[in-house]
């Protein structure tokens, strides 16, 4: 987005002014740092930590990814041997976790807890590398918030060049949050906006024939994480503005009928959805809290 460094400015801005509260069917549990992804793996479930400053350009070496507990408690608030800035989204291929750090990509070992991987994307002009999500194939999906693309990695090649492409796509606004799905070979993808304005949207990318469609009823917001619960059903989180007026909504794909199912959130980012337990982990980045939603 063109005017992303003054996006950053306006989150660290109204954080400082926000509080936290939980509804009777949520619990909210502290101790994080701008928290911005959760993912939940049979190794654990992972939290990226952007830094006590909410700066997600900066590149400060202080960011973390925390290993939480199941009830949210931190375990461990930097998991890994490694240096990160402002982590944001992380997905799993085999033994290796995933996170973008604003202009690369870093793979870490789960049984090392080592670097093994880094890719950069400075080369694409990306400052602001999002959300990842991993196909049945191995290959990872990058969305870059600020240049509007949606970049594939090859892991398992060596050359930057020859395993970093663009999706030949139109640019999107402000592309967030990534779900993959499987069956259909596509992408669910929440988009930010542009210029500082309430106007991303909600679509579907089928990654076969590059076809994308906005979803119809999402309506426009300032969407960031988002998940498929099954094959009728989308949640998708909201920040709505730069104050503690976020929501997490949920979605009829054939219907396009919608209903808010969590509000009065600051920043609600890159969720995780149980499917065991049908709960969302929520990540408030604006609060440095997360909080735990029974959607059920």
């Amino acid at each position: 987005m063109k005017t992303l460094y003054a996006y950053q400015a306006l989150i660290f801005v109204a954080a400082a002014s926000l509080c936290s509260a939980a509804m009777a069917d949520e619990k909210a549990v502290q101790s994080y740092s701008s928290p911005e992804s959760v993912l939940l793996t049979d190794k654990g479930i992972f939290v990226s930590n952007v830094g006590k400053k909410l700066q997600p350009q900066s590149k400060d070496a202080d960011g973390a990814i925390s290993l939480i507990g199941e009830d949210g408690h931190v375990i461990s608030r930097d998991y890994f041997d490694v240096t990160l800035n402002a982590p944001k989204g992380m997905a799993v291929i085999d033994d290796t976790l995933y996170v973008t750090d604003i202009d690369r990509v870093v793979g870490i070992s789960l049984i090392t807890k080592k670097k093994v991987y880094e890719v950069s994307l400075k080369d694409k002009s990306v400052g602001f590398l999002n959300d990842l999500a991993a196909d049945k194939d191995g290959l990872l999906y990058a969305s870059a918030t600020d240049t509007g693309d949606i970049f594939v990695i090859d892991p398992e090649k060596d050359s930057d060049n020859a395993q970093v492409s663009r999706l030949a796509i139109a640019k999107l606004p402000g592309p967030n949050g990534l779900a993959y799905d499987a069956v259909t070979h596509s992408l669910w993808i929440a988009s930010f906006g542009e210029n500082n304005e309430p106007n991303g949207e909600i679509g579907h990318l089928n990654l076969a024939s590059l076809n994308y469609k906005p979803l119809q009823g999402a309506g426009y917001g300032m969407f960031d994480g988002i998940a498929l619960v099954n094959d009728d059903t989308l949640l998708f989180s909201d920040w709505v503005g730069y104050e503690k007026v976020g929501l997490l909504k949920k979605i009829d794909i054939q219907t396009g009928e919608s209903s808010t199912l969590a509000s009065q959130m600051g920043g609600p980012a890159d969720f995780s959805y149980s499917a065991k337990t049908g709960e969302v982990y929520m990540p408030k980045m604006m609060e440095s809290d997360l909080l735990i939603i029974d959607v059920k």
